[in-house]
């Protein structure tokens, strides 16, 4: 309870103020404490009417910015529903990528499949695929079965091939394994001076083998795997350094499974031939050596010996063309 008059705070039994002498009644006191109720009373109902508003106002606010933010995406989301255009050109480069690797592996697997294993038992010995014989490796040119190899692989002296009736072996790798999948039975072609000028020949696969139980290696007639270069060969003439693979059957790694090496041109011999730093071993004669592109180099033929080091010999595919046109000439007289 206050006095009405100066404001000064009384207690329940005051009769007057103790600081300004005002007379206190009951009435006055019911009507100050009427006031006062009245008073607390009005300050709830306003609090609550504040209360209401300012969460109207604060309701209000939040659906504005949940509009906001819904026409207006966040970076992230605008990237993941407007991407850019340099994203889009980065998976384009990412799928291209992915493809030409794929249609690279491809090609070399097709390359691959046409690079054979070729074995060639002398005349004296019997006809059988663990004859001793001579031997190196092949490529298939036509696929009725026209073989591509060096020369000397074929046992012969300066006038007879020293084989017997049947010929040579012609085996067919697994494009995935490298290993020994199909055989067949091929004729030497030896074009006795011109096959001396460019230790070049051809084998000309007649038939599969059949072994001494009557199972079969293969299936003949068939259209065997070629290599082709065409669309692959992106340079006309070979340069110095450029990747070298060679692909073949050296005794290094046991002479049947078909093997890879891989080396640069290291240089060109004052003859015309192509020296690489690719490995190059008895057994890799007669095989073939492409660029990064799958275009063919030459036919691996041999090995320069220093006395630190080896380099490989390859005969250029420009040798071999030589080689057939020579031929087909001797051949239309």
């Amino acid at each position: 309870m206050f006095c009405e008059k100066c404001g000064n705070k009384l207690t329940a039994d005051s009769k007057f103020c103790d600081s300004c002498g005002f007379s206190i009644s009951d009435n006055s006191f019911s009507a100050t404490s009427d006031l006062n109720h009245q008073n607390i009373e009005a300050n709830k109902h306003n609090k609550k009417v504040l209360i209401i508003f300012f969460s109207v106002l604060a309701i209000f606010f939040i659906f504005i910015i949940y509009l906001d933010s819904s026409d207006n995406p966040t970076p992230k989301e605008e990237q993941i529903n407007n991407p850019s255009i340099e994203s889009l050109n980065s998976l384009d480069k990412q799928q291209s990528d992915r493809k030409a690797k794929q249609a690279k592996a491809d090609a070399y697997e097709n390359i691959s499949a046409a690079v054979v294993n070729i074995l060639c038992p002398y005349s004296n010995e019997l006809f059988s695929i663990d004859s001793d014989g001579t031997g190196g490796s092949g490529t298939i040119i036509d696929a009725s079965g026209l073989v591509v190899s060096n020369s000397h692989i074929i046992p012969q002296d300066q006038k007879n091939l020293n084989i017997t009736e049947d010929g040579c072996f012609v085996i067919l790798p697994d494009i995935k394994t490298g290993a020994p999948k199909e055989i067949y039975l091929a004729k030497p072609l030896v074009f006795n001076d011109l096959s001396d000028k460019y230790d070049l020949a051809f084998l000309t696969i007649y038939d599969v083998y059949t072994d001494e139980n009557g199972q079969q290696y293969g299936k003949y007639p068939k259209e065997l795997p070629v290599f082709d270069d065409t669309g692959l060969c992106k340079e006309e003439q070979i340069k110095l350094g450029e990747s070298v693979r060679i692909i073949g059957y050296p005794i290094s790694s046991g002479g049947y499974n078909l093997t890879i090496t891989d080396g640069i041109v290291s240089s060109f011999s004052d003859d015309g031939l192509i020296l690489t730093s690719a490995k190059i071993d008895q057994g890799n004669s007669g095989g073939l050596a492409i660029d990064k592109d799958g275009c063919m180099l030459g036919i691996p033929s041999s090995v320069s010996r220093g006395q630190y080091e080896n380099l490989g010999v390859i005969i250029p595919a420009s040798s071999m063309n030589d080689f057939i046109k020579e031929i087909e000439k001797i051949l239309n007289q």
